[in-house]
């Protein structure tokens, strides 16, 4: 029996039993379709619905007309997370999503782009909060459902889109017993100030993530992160194994320590775009310097970097853009080629703003 066979067999008795996660898990190795897709792409587009497949941030990932059945499958496996079971999932979604379009169009009315990675991040959110569950564990309590259940939750959240927006949102807010009214921050000569390179800052980020050249002074800052923080996620926040827990590393290492230092640059070199890579190195120092210069904070949290990032883009590119602001989303590629294009101390400015929002939430939700 050859490794495809033994995985048909896992797969038909994961099916039999009703053990879901299983069944998705080695639906996803085996390469399996479901044959509703393509029927379920076309009716959203035939309701005029642009779909937008996986987290990247670029048109490419846009489905904006028919395709053929083999282009569609390969631009879902190339734009989904790692996790294999992510294209299992879009895919069913998707299903979902199609027949829901024909029998209540209603919950559609205000959608324009269906970006189906935002939608299982509002189920995973939706999930956490209703069973006080880490994301995590909510995704993988998703992936273990039925499909029926996995339907009237994305029913649920369509119908209540707006609120589960606003919970997501609370999910990745940072506590601390320090309000944003308390805490300053100016830029310090940690932050790089180099000249403007004639190739722009995009293509220097690019570069200088492409060599991932970190000093020791980058990883003695990364330390100093765990000692006001609960820790922190580098890349996909839904991979336990992007996890770094302060309690185990203070515990378990030392800031110089080789064992520190490689921990973090293999969770970085799991990043696959260089500019984003360094992005994350920037957004780590400057969530170091910003600790440092208010040295009684500290986050009763995990500081997930793709967030404060993902925070820094949108208040960047609103903050040059206002007239945008309502439709952020629709221009969200531009929106990260905008901040590719600050400099550094531009940039910077950017991320203390993330973090301050990410704690005002917080602050907001307590009033």
């Amino acid at each position: 029996m050859n490794l495809g066979e033994l995985l048909t067999e896992v797969y038909e008795r994961a099916g039999s039993l009703r053990i879901w996660n299983v069944v998705r898990h080695s639906a996803a190795l085996l390469g399996k379709i479901d044959i509703e897709l393509q029927l379920a792409v076309t009716s959203l587009l035939i309701h005029q619905k642009i779909i937008q497949v996986g987290k990247a941030f670029t048109d490419d990932s846009l489905v904006i007309r028919p395709l053929p059945f083999e282009q569609l499958v390969a631009k879902i496996n190339k734009y989904c997370r790692d996790d294999h079971r992510d294209r299992v999932l879009t895919q069913e979604v998707l299903v979902y999503l199609g027949i829901l379009i024909r029998s209540h169009p209603q919950l559609f009315n205000d959608l324009i782009t269906i970006r189906v990675s935002y939608i299982i991040l509002l189920i995973v959110g939706e999930l956490a909060r209703r069973d006080q569950l880490l994301q995590e564990e909510a995704y993988e309590k998703l992936l273990g459902l039925a499909p029926s259940e996995v339907q009237v939750l994305l029913k649920d959240t369509l119908e209540k889109y707006t609120v589960a927006g606003q919970n997501l949102q609370k999910l990745e807010s940072m506590h601390s017993a320090q309000t944003p009214k308390n805490l300053s921050w100016k830029i310090d000569t940690s932050i790089e100030k180099a000249d403007q390179p004639e190739e722009g800052w995009l293509i220097w980020r690019r570069s200088q993530g492409t060599l991932h050249k970190a000093s020791e002074a980058f990883y003695a800052q990364v330390w100093q992160i765990f000692n006001q923080s609960n820790g922190f996620i580098i890349g996909d926040k839904l991979d336990r194994r992007n996890r770094l827990e302060s309690r185990v590393i203070l515990s378990d290492m030392t800031s110089g320590e080789k064992a520190f230092q490689l921990r973090i640059e293999y969770l970085l070199n799991k990043i696959a775009a260089p500019e984003y890579r360094y992005l994350t190195m920037e957004s780590m120092m400057v969530t170091a310097s910003f600790g440092k210069q208010n040295p009684d904070l500290y986050i009763d949290d995990f500081i997930v970097f793709d967030i404060l990032n993902g925070h820094a883009v949108r208040l960047a590119f609103t903050a040059a853009f206002p007239e945008l602001s309502h439709s952020y989303h629709d221009h969200k590629a531009d929106a990260w080629t905008h901040f590719y294009q600050l400099s550094p101390s531009e940039a910077s400015v950017f991320i203390v703003k993330s973090i301050m929002f990410l704690l005002r939430i917080v602050g907001q939700s307590k009033e």
